[in-house]
Formats: C-alpha cells, sequence, structure tokens
C-alpha cells in the first residue's frame, strides 16, 4: 500500500473512531451521565463498548503484514466477538512498539534484552491507551503476559496464529516469566531451586555497557541535567518532614550524582508511595511485570519533566541495569533479606536474558 493510500485508510479509520467517540459522550449527555473533568483536567476514562470499537479501528490501522493476521483481520472486522479482538490489540500493540522503536534506536533491536523490551513495550502501551483515554484492564484479562507473548513472538518472526504451543520456543519462555522477586531470594532456602537461566544465554545484552549502547549515547545539556535535578529536590523536600532522613543518600547510594540519585529516588516512589500496601502481593507477581511498571513510571516522570523515553535512555547512564538492581535489593529489603540470601547467578542470567535465548532451537 502506497504512503498516500495509508493516509487516507488511516484518516477513514481515525474519523470513524471519532465519530463513534462523538456520539458516546453525546449519548452519555444526554442520559444526564456527568462526565466533567476531573482535577487534573482529564475526561473520565472510557470503559465498555466503545473501548471494543476503538481496538477494532487500531487493529485495522496497525496490523502485522502477515497473511495469517489479515485473515482473522477480514474475518472479525464485524465480529461480536470481543476477546479476538483485545487478543489482536495486544500483538498489533506490540508491533506498533517494535516499529517505533526500529526508527529511533541505532542499535539492533533484538540484540536488547527481554526486560528492558518489555518495559518499554509497558511504558508504549500506557501511552497509547492514555491518548486513547480508554481503560483496558477492565477489558482484557492476562494483558500483560498477552502483550510479553507477542513480544517475543514477534521479535523471533513467530506467528502463533494456527501453531500449536509452545510455537518452537523453549521452557525459558514461562520461567522467565513466572520468576518473582521474592523467588531471586532463593539462597536463603537451599530447597528452593532457582532455574538455570544462564544455559539459555547465547549473548551479551546490549544494556550493559555495550558497542549498542554506546551507538545510542547522547552528551546531556546542563537544562536537563536541572530538570531531573529539580524533580529529586522536590522529591526530597516531600520527605523532609517525615521519619525517612534523605540527607544520608551521597553515602547510601554507590556512586552517587544526578542520576543514580534520581533512579534511586524513583524506585523509593514506586517501593513506599505507589506500592506501599501491597508489596505482601506483589512479591510473587512476575519480576517481568513489576519492572516493567518501574519502568514505564520512570520514563513518565521523566517526560513529565521534558525528558523524552529515548532521550532519557541516550542520557541517563546504565538506566535500565541500574532500575533492576534497586527495584530487587529494596524490594528484598522491604521483605526482610539481605544480599546474603540472593541468588546472585540467577539475578544476573535473568537479567541478560534475550528473545531469541528462548527459541528451542537455541537450547538443545
Amino acid at each position: 500500500m502506497s504512503n498516500s493510500k495509508f493516509n487516507e485508510y488511516a484518516e477513514g479509520i481515525f474519523n470513524d473512531v471519532s465519530k463513534k467517540i462523538m456520539l458516546y459522550r453525546f449519548n452519555q449527555l444526554k442520559s444526564g451521565e456527568d462526565i466533567s473533568k476531573d482535577s487534573e483536567g482529564k475526561f473520565p476514562r472510557l470503559t465498555g463498548q466503545i473501548v471494543i470499537d476503538i481496538l477494532k479501528g487500531y487493529n485495522q490501522l496497525m496490523f502485522v503484514d502477515d497473511h495469517r493476521d489479515l485473515q482473522v483481520l477480514g474475518n472479525s472486522k464485524d465480529s461480536d466477538n470481543n476477546e479476538i479482538h483485545c487478543y489482536m490489540f495486544t500483538r498489533n500493540c506490540s508491533n506498533h512498539y517494535l516499529l517505533s522503536l526500529k526508527e529511533k534506536y541505532n542499535g539492533n533491536v533484538n540484540d536488547l534484552n527481554l526486560c528492558s523490551h518489555y518495559a518499554m513495550l509497558l511504558y508504549f502501551e500506557r501511552s497509547l491507551t492514555n491518548q486513547f483515554n480508554i481503560d483496558l484492564e477492565a477489558i482484557i484479562k492476562g494483558k500483560s503476559q498477552l502483550l510479553y507473548d507477542h513480544l517475543i513472538f514477534l521479535l523471533n518472526q513467530i506467528n502463533p496464529i494456527g501453531e500449536e504451543h509452545p510455537f518452537g520456543l523453549n521452557e525459558c519462555w514461562v520461567k522467565y516469566w513466572e520468576q518473582s522477586i521474592e523467588g531471586m531470594f532463593s539462597a536463603r532456602t537451599k530447597k528452593n531451586k532457582q532455574f538455570n537461566y544462564e544455559s539459555y544465554i547465547t549473548k551479551q545484552p546490549s544494556f550493559v555497557k555495550s558497542h549498542s549502547e554506546l551507538l545510542n549515547q547522547e552528551v546531556i545539556s546542563n537544562d536537563l541535567i536541572d530538570k531531573i535535578n529539580n524533580w529529586s529536590d522536590a522529591y526530597e523536600e516531600a520527605y523532609r518532614d517525615t521519619k525517612i532522613d534523605m540527607s544520608c543518600l551521597p553515602e547510601t547510594i554507590i556512586q552517587y550524582d544526578w542520576d543514580t540519585r534520581f533512579l534511586w529516588l524513583s524506585t523509593h516512589l514506586m517501593l513506599f508511595i505507589h506500592w506501599g500496601g501491597m508489596i505482601d502481593k506483589l512479591k510473587t507477581t512476575p519480576l517481568a511485570f513489576v519492572y516493567g511498571q518501574l519502568v514505564s513510571n520512570t520514563l513518565c516522570i521523566l517526560d513529565d519533566i521534558g525528558v523524552d523515553q529515548y532521550q532519557a535512555i541516550r542520557i541517563i547512564p546504565n538506566f535500565f541495569i541500574r532500575l533492576y538492581d534497586y527495584l530487587v535489593m529494596h524490594f528484598g529489603a522491604r521483605l526482610g533479606y539481605t544480599d546474603d540470601d540472593l541468588d546472585h547467578q540467577a539475578f544476573q542470567a535473568w537479567y541478560a536474558i534475550t528473545a531469541s535465548d528462548l527459541l528451542e532451537t537455541n537450547h538443545l
């Protein structure tokens, strides 16, 4: 399809979706429903059938270019089966993310470690649903794992449609997702046998000080450092009158500087504010999802202060691995674990896994 034809096609879909949203809002007003903006100036999230209509339009626009996907798209266009629309959205959103990444990342996207990939996908999906102003959590069950699966399928050029489980993937595919933060501290209990991730690694990940990362390095301006420091100052100021002493951070944080300070505080925000009463639940939640939420929230903070996602990755040294270190160690400390309880081999190997490591052909 030529660019002009695609633009015409896309415009038609967006116009159709816009008309449906306008009609939905009109009917809300007609029925006397309160749709006034909240304190942040935002309308209530769209839910119900209108969300399915939006997903249908998105799927028609951002479909994976494969004959099996096209067939599903054609067969389900007027279908009332909401599950297929939701399933295809997670697939098409993952594909949309990769297309966007390939445009802005200088290295080979297939070399990036899986948890960093998944974290960026969660941020991409969060940004997309914010643009649509829709609530997907109540619509798509198991969305976080579906995104994980389709990310792996697409990176490994696997089309699961019509294929049998496990789609040419090895045992690590399931074990990687099942890994929890609490499970990383299996050294305390000898009965907890850790999965051997190291035996599946075929290459070192790009976000551990590699050539691919260096290709993406950017000299940071004083203006951007000031923006990040201002956020950190404001966060510390908010805790000045509490029992938490932030003055000890220079001695607490290894290689203390504007970057490590910000990433440490961003992790602290998630653990003590956003997840304050959820630690017991999250300790057995998939680590990939918990880590992805931390990275996604950190990128949202940076976006709010005027630092773009890809710019943040380029200017903040060791962005991904430092957040990973802070998350696991701080979370473990809240659970009463120490560094001696951590299975360091599993901790390092899990982070190093890439999508291609999950192929059956790479583990014979």
